[in-house]
This record gives C-alpha cells, sequence and structure tokens, in this order.
C-alpha cells in the first residue's frame, strides 16, 4: 500500500511539472513571438517601414455630374479655387460600408489633402490599434479596388512608407528620444533674421507676426495647429497625451526669429506601450505632420545615451526650459461628434 501510495505521489509530482511547464510555454511562446516580430520591423536595416494606419487616395481628374475628381474646383463667382467640398462629403459617404465591413476599425479620418498639384491627393488615418492596422489597409485596399465604379474618383489608393534609416543614432533606434519633434513652418534667408513662412488664403504660418513695430501672437495659426493636432492624437490609440511649445515669451523680440517658425511637439505615451510599439507611434505622427500644408520640415531629436520612457515628461521639461511656453493637452475622449469628414461606425 505504501509503495502505491509513493509512486502514485512521484507521478502527481511529475504530472504537476509537465502541466507547469507546459502553461510557462502557453505563455511564453506568444509573448517572445510578438516581441521578435514586431522588432524585426522596427529596424534601422529596413528603411522603408509601412504606415498601415495611413490610407492615401490620389484624384484621377475625371468628372461625372456637376463633380470633378479634383481637391479644388474654380469658382466662377469668386473667380477663385476653392475646396470641393462636395467631392469630400462624396467619398465620406462611398467609405461607410468599408467601415462597417472591417473588424476592428472605429473611423477614418480625413486629416489632410494636398492641394500643392492638381488633381491632388487626400490623406486618411484609420482609427485602430497599430496590432489591427495591416488587415485594415488591406480590407480598405481590396475594398477600393473591387469598387471601380463607386470609386470612380480614384487614380491609386496605397500606404506610405516611412523611412527610418535616418533617424538611427549609430545604426541602431535604441537611443533616440522619440518623445519630441520640431515643426519647421518656414526657413530664414541667408543666415540672416529675415525669414520666410508657408501661406495658405491669407493664413501665413507662422507662430508670431509683426503688427506695426512690435510682434504679437498669431493666434489663429496656433489654433489652427492645436486643433490639427488634437484630432490627430485623438485617434493614435497608444498616445495618451501630447503638449505644443511655442518658442518665445511676451518679451519677444526680432532677434529671435527662430520662434517665427518653428514650434514643438511633445509626446507621451500610454504606460502600457513598449518601446517598439513608441516607435510606431512616433513614425506615424512624424509622417501625418509631413502632410500637413503649413508643414516645410521636421527635426527630430536624438540622445546618445538610453531614454526611459518613464521620464518623459521630465526630459521634455528639461529641453524646453529656456525658450519653451509649454502647454499640455491629455485626452478625456477619442473624438468629438462635431468632427467633419470621419466615417464612422455605426453603433446598433
Amino acid at each position: 500500500m505504501g509503495e502505491k501510495y509513493l509512486l502514485f505521489y512521484k507521478n502527481k509530482k511529475i504530472i504537476m511539472v509537465l502541466i507547469s511547464i507546459l502553461l510557462l510555454v502557453a505563455i511564453l511562446v506568444p509573448i517572445l513571438y510578438s516581441y521578435y516580430t514586431s522588432d524585426e520591423r522596427v529596424n534601422p536595416s529596413n528603411q522603408n517601414y509601412p504606415l498601415y494606419n495611413l490610407l492615401d487616395l490620389s484624384l484621377n481628374n475625371e468628372t461625372r455630374g456637376n463633380i470633378s475628381a479634383q481637391v479644388l474646383r474654380f469658382n466662377d463667382t469668386t473667380d477663385n479655387w476653392e475646396v470641393n467640398f462636395a467631392l469630400l462629403e462624396m467619398i465620406q459617404n462611398d467609405l461607410q460600408p468599408a467601415v462597417e465591413s472591417t473588424d476592428d476599425l472605429d473611423e477614418i479620418y480625413l486629416y489632410s489633402i494636398n492641394r500643392s498639384f492638381l488633381p491632388g491627393e487626400i490623406y486618411f488615418l484609420l482609427n485602430t490599434e497599430i496590432k489591427n492596422s495591416e488587415n485594415a489597409i488591406q480590407s480598405l485596399v481590396s475594398f477600393i479596388s473591387l469598387n471601380n465604379e463607386t470609386f470612380w474618383y480614384v487614380e491609386n489608393v496605397s500606404f506610405p512608407v516611412f523611412d527610418i534609416s535616418a533617424m538611427a543614432y549609430g545604426k541602431t533606434l535604441e537611443y533616440n528620444a522619440i518623445i519630441l519633434m520640431e515643426i519647421r513652418t518656414g526657413h530664414t534667408l541667408n543666415n540672416t533674421h529675415n525669414y520666410v513662412c508657408k501661406e495658405l488664403d491669407g493664413l501665413i504660418a507662422s507662430p508670431w507676426i509683426q503688427n506695426g513695430s512690435s510682434w504679437v501672437n498669431n493666434t489663429q495659426f496656433r489654433e489652427l495647429v492645436t486643433s490639427d493636432l488634437t484630432h490627430i492624437v485623438d485617434r493614435m490609440i497608444e498616445i495618451e497625451s501630447y503638449g505644443i511649445g511655442f518658442y518665445g515669451t511676451s518679451g519677444f523680440e526680432i532677434g529671435s526669429y527662430h520662434a517665427c517658425i518653428s514650434y514643438s511637439i511633445g509626446i507621451y505615451y500610454n504606460q502600457d506601450s513598449d518601446r517598439n510599439q513608441q516607435f510606431k507611434n512616433y513614425f506615424l505622427l512624424y509622417s501625418m505632420m509631413e502632410r500637413l500644408w503649413y508643414v516645410e520640415s521636421i527635426i527630430h531629436v536624438i540622445r546618445a545615451s538610453p531614454v526611459d520612457s518613464s521620464w518623459q515628461f521630465s526630459t521634455l521639461i528639461f529641453a524646453f526650459v529656456i525658450l519653451l511656453v509649454f502647454k499640455s493637452f491629455r485626452r478625456k475622449v477619442k473624438h468629438s461628434n462635431n468632427d467633419k469628414y470621419v466615417v464612422r461606425r455605426k453603433k446598433l
């Protein structure tokens, strides 16, 4: 009897050990697989990182009825080129079935149009987690490609790629400080204090403008910058909050010309996002900023030592302490129901 009990006890221990090993393997294998496969994507050797959260529509300049497939239309009454809102509304309606039929896709947000040439391009952001974005973009591209009659105005549909080789420090991304980027809206002339900024419909893309003999805040442009960034970041699930820093103070002088052509963006990620996810979101935000009409160039920050993401705001404040007036925005809702040109999944 004692020997049988001892044999059962030994077998029980072996079974418990085997069960424990199986449970451990079941937990670790998916984690390790996810870790290594995702890290392979964000690598300096892969210069073209796909941005699956973005959708680009190139127009073909065709005309059907009273709608032309170009981002601008000429208004004979005002003798001016204006945004082709009729086309944008048509695209919004045409994309609705695609959103409804695509899993894990909350909405498609039109964040920018390229009107620097005609017929032009239209840029969308897919409101979905990065891990689901590849399936979402493939479904959308397939939906548009298979419905040529509906999307008669589309010349090409694609997603952009991001060249990450320029961001590598010593051929590695390990030491990049992906919590800060500087936006340039213009450039100086021949190393002087004279500068040129982008301009659209009478709005100068400069945080500061001259009012007689003094410099004042360009309130309209600052509000545009804040609005654009808020609508974009609110749809990037892995980013918790952000800050906009406009250089200069009330004592701004013309000698600080750099403040006229620059502002900074600070990024704070969700606590549960790892370094790999933070890089992906940085690439995504960087690419979207490039497509806004008032952005001339972007400067990313590179640090020569590792950056602990838990110290993001401390690093940010340190970087801004001299010139930056830092204003922070924390996301409370993902989007507003008043947003225009948002194709949103209908709630049942």
